[in-house]
């Protein structure tokens, strides 16, 4: 009796998904996922999440993701604190590094990874016991290290201007490019680096692997090039001195943006279409829509604003900011809440006739685009090469 129930449930249950092929019957239930919809505008909370303040000094920040954690290296006081990046507690102090300047984790390793001032060195320091911390030898006065997981880890020597890209077990040197100029920050997009360099106003687009030099751009009405941020449809915002030029999309020409008598202009975060900008002379942040040069919002600060990071999934923003008035210097976290277009009508509901059907446009294929030369400025150490005394990218252990 019971085989027959089994065979009778088995053939019942072959007719339903027949009947019914759509349906789901156990199992997992796979939702449609929500069509997406436009950002039409950025709203930041004019009152930061958190905000922790200390001595005036030299700060700046670390970021994992993966681990929640945020790293806050300050300079003068010789401390690295630890934070929990959704509530702002900290969670450890290590005091045992002479000038941290930056820093970033191997959350594979739990190892922090600092930049010290003015020196020859950088520092891996075992989160769970940092007593145990090891020196490593760098170029000359490193400035800014990055993990990014199994891409690879980078540290930038810069009063050598020297890119270094490090070996992920090791994080011994793989490989490294000198410059010639001063470069103020690096932008990772996907597997490339974004490279602005200050004096001769040009963007270097690197191959993370490789480090060698895939496009370039000279950008003849900037002077004094600090930061470059890709935008989509292969836009770029670069910040130039006093003025921000937007491309809206590859092809185009650069669009004077931005000009006034404040210097230190300093750009945020990308989201669609809109831009942080502050103005540490007037002490706020402004959203801008760059398709229309308006003004979204505007956020008061409690001092001008240094340095900003969006957070992973761009529900937020950190921002370092310091009050020479009032002797500190401040790390807050502000909610940043994209605001999504109404969902347009439904096409199958509005259409009185089936619509008609197109042949494909024709017309030429893709050109591929002819590889900018290196330029002579800028030497890349060979793959399996180690730096040695007297090249450019030697490791000095004075």
């Amino acid at each position: 009796m019971k085989f027959k129930l089994n065979v009778f449930v088995l053939v019942l249950s072959f007719a339903l998904r027949v009947l019914f092929p759509g349906a789901s019957f156990g199992g997992d239930i796979h939702l449609a996922k929500p069509a997406a919809r436009p950002i039409s505008s950025v709203r930041i909370d004019s009152h930061p999440i958190y905000r922790l303040s200390y001595p005036i000094q030299t700060m700046r920040m670390g970021y994992s993701k993966e681990a929640h954690l945020i790293f806050l290296t300050l300079m003068k006081s010789g401390q690295i604190l630890v934070l929990d990046s959704r509530t702002g507690a900290v969670i450890k102090t290590i005091s045992n590094v002479l000038k941290p300047l930056d820093a970033t984790f191997d959350w594979k390793k739990r190892n922090i990874l600092v930049t010290e001032g003015d020196s020859r060195v950088f520092h891996v320091i075992p989160l769970d016991d940092p007593s145990k911390m090891k020196d490593l030898p760098t170029g000359l006065n490193p400035t800014v290290v990055e993990y990014r997981g199994d891409f690879g880890t980078f540290l930038l020597a810069g009063a050598v201007h020297i890119l270094y890209r490090l070996n992920s077990d090791s994080y011994q040197v793989e490989r490294w490019t000198a410059f010639g100029d001063r470069i103020h920050e690096i932008t990772f997009l996907g597997k490339d680096l974004y490279i602005p360099l200050l004096r001769h106003s040009r963007i270097l687009i690197l191959d993370g692997k490789t480090l060698q030099v895939t496009r370039d751009e000279t950008l003849d009405l900037c002077e004094r090039l600090t930061t470059v941020l890709p935008l989509s449809e292969g836009g770029l915002a670069a910040l130039c001195e006093n003025e921000l030029l937007v491309r809206r999309k590859s092809g185009d020409p650069f669009h004077h943006r931005y000009s006034d008598d404040s210097p230190r202009t300093m750009v945020g975060p990308v989201l669609s279409n809109f831009l942080l900008i502050f103005y540490p002379d007037a002490q706020e942040m402004i959203v801008k829509d760059i398709r229309t040069l308006k003004s979204v919002q505007k956020v008061s600060m409690h001092g001008r604003p240094m340095w900003s990071r969006l957070n992973h999934d761009g529900t937020g923003v950190f921002v370092i900011s310091s009050n020479p008035s009032s002797g500190v210097v401040s790390f807050e976290r502000f909610a940043l809440s994209p605001v999504y277009a109404p969902f347009a009508p439904d096409a199958k509901k509005t259409l009185s006739s089936p619509p008609k059907s197109f042949a494909p446009a024709k017309g030429p294929g893709l050109v591929p685009g002819r590889k900018a030369p290196l330029l002579p400025s800028i030497k890349t150490a060979p793959l399996s090469a180690s730096p040695k005394k007297g090249d450019p990218g030697a490791v000095s252990h004075q």
